[in-house]
């Protein structure tokens, strides 16, 4: 898996800190964000914005769907 790298980004509306609408994630993000996650490989996981533990599932399934490939 290390050629995949997973980067979150909190939804947010477009701004020019975002301008396609999704802002990276940082460490000092608290709270409850509208998340969605990419990876290096093209996937994403295209929810719009979903709870933390939603797409961290997602990431999960494309992780084991990358491991029983190769």
């Amino acid at each position: 898996m290390s050629e995949h790298r997973i980067r979150w980004f909190a939804r947010v509306p477009e701004s020019l800190e975002a301008p396609d609408g999704y802002l990276p994630r940082s460490r000092g993000m608290r709270g409850a964000w509208p998340w969605d996650a990419r990876c290096s490989c093209g996937w994403e996981s295209r929810t719009g914005g979903a709870v933390e533990s939603f797409v961290r599932r997602m990431v999960e399934e494309h992780r084991a769907d990358v491991e029983d490939a190769g």
